[in-house]
């Protein structure tokens, strides 16, 4: 018996993770990690770049194909001997993140990832078909007393799985 896939989360995440990795500057990762919310690292306080894919939906009009969110958060420590420099650096992170996201290849690239088998680092997914990715992006960050910045970036995008 063959059952439909709708772990559009499972499959996503790994891939958009992936991608980061492929585009960031190293130094970047050395200093933030790129992480999906299926590791239970994510949830540390340490400097990361976390990949979320949030709550979606199947299409009415064809139920096997999903439109989903992605947040992408870099997350990073500040020091009030060293907020200046600190603050640039997360933003760095952040700006780069949101320019790789913001490629007018970003759906091919994707799917490039999502067709090869995942090894190594990231575990899940695959074989999601990205159709779209919507070309807005929403910007949020939060400064926190406790030494934290987190900056989100979050989009839509939609795909499906092959039968």
């Amino acid at each position: 018996m063959s059952v439909r896939r709708y772990d559009v989360e499972w499959a996503a995440a790994p891939v958009f993770a992936q991608y980061l990795l492929n585009k960031l500057d190293p130094a970047i990762v050395a200093s933030a990690p790129v992480i999906t919310f299926f590791d239970p690292m994510s949830g540390d306080e340490a400097q990361r770049i976390v990949v979320t894919v949030l709550k979606g939906n199947s299409q009415k009009e064809s139920p096997a194909n999903y439109a989903f969110a992605c947040k992408v958060t870099v997350k990073s420590r500040w020091a009030k001997s060293t907020v200046q420099n600190d603050m640039a650096a997360h933003f760095d992170r952040t700006n780069w993140v949101r320019d790789v996201l913001s490629a007018n290849t970003l759906v091919n690239d994707l799917n490039a990832i999502a067709a090869a088998p995942l090894s190594g680092v990231f575990v899940g997914g695959g074989g999601l078909v990205f159709d779209f990715i919507q070309p807005r992006r929403d910007f949020d960050t939060d400064v926190r007393e406790n030494g934290w910045i987190y900056s989100d970036t979050l989009f839509g995008f939609n795909g499906f799985f092959p039968q």
